[in-house]
């Protein structure tokens, strides 16, 4: 029965920053200071297999409890992280920050638990997929550079801390084993692809942490000047729904 269970938990484990995390006989690399998980110890005659379990529920709960922004940077905000997705979406997005109606709803690109806000219509449009499947948290990932609203300044929405991608989207992105990346603004493009033209990387195929990533503008209304001046976009996203859909569980498009 121990085999067994071992056999069942190491579906769960992954490497974090190169360093393997599961040893025969010893306690391997930086493991032991890793701050998330929890340990399993299994012994096998007289050897020691000790397991870093990487546990997704128990990371979600804590990046819905961090006040960070409040606390340390003292923003002048009350935290509320959005967080939405399973471990098993194909598809992961990764933009910029929840804006506010988002935060205050928990669902993001939405007004409300029922409609979508202007950016959400749009980047559903250019996926070419039903409005549901788009709030599937089974098929899209949703994440964020930030995952709690920044606050507004006098030009806009202030921009999202890249402490916050520091502290949570790395360690995020470890429990996800997407089939593409999709990726939104400047902002999310610039953490993914430091010291890269965002141009470039729009119009170019990419990978990111070994899987395919497009790299879009944000659908925002706030951003049409950027469309204006790079028509060339629209084929572009003509191209988007065709790379998506063979990432869509079947069942899913035909419910």
């Amino acid at each position: 029965m121990l085999w067994a269970e071992f056999q069942k938990t190491t579906h769960k484990i992954k490497t974090f920053k190169g360093q393997s995390c599961f040893s025969f006989g010893c306690w391997v690399g930086k493991c032991g200071s890793l701050n998330f998980g929890s340990e399993k110890i299994y012994q096998f005659s007289e050897k020691v297999l000790r397991v870093v379990v990487l546990d997704m529920e128990d990371f979600q709960l804590r990046l819905k409890n961090c006040r960070y922004c409040k606390d340390v940077l003292d923003l002048k905000f009350e935290p509320r992280p959005v967080v939405w997705g399973r471990e098993c979406a194909p598809i992961i997005i990764i933009g910029q920050a929840p804006s506010s109606s988002a935060s205050l709803c928990g669902r993001p690109f939405s007004k409300d638990l029922d409609k979508p806000d202007a950016s959400g219509r749009k980047l559903i449009s250019w996926l070419g997929v039903p409005e549901r499947v788009f709030f599937d948290p089974e098929v899209f990932y949703i994440t964020g550079v930030a995952h709690c609203y920044p606050g507004r300044s006098k030009g806009g929405d202030v921009p999202p801390p890249r402490v916050c991608a520091e502290k949570w989207l790395k360690e995020e992105l470890e429990y996800l084993s997407p089939k593409l990346f999709i990726i939104l603004g400047r902002y999310a493009a610039s953490w993914a692809f430091p010291k890269k033209p965002f141009e470039g990387l729009v119009f170019s195929e990419l990978n990111f942490r070994g899987s395919p990533a497009i790299v879009l503008p944000h659908p925002s209304p706030a951003n049409r000047a950027w469309f204006k001046k790079h028509p060339e976009i629209e084929s572009r996203l003509c191209e988007l729904p065709l790379a998506v859909a063979g990432d869509f569980p079947p069942i899913k498009l035909n419910m």
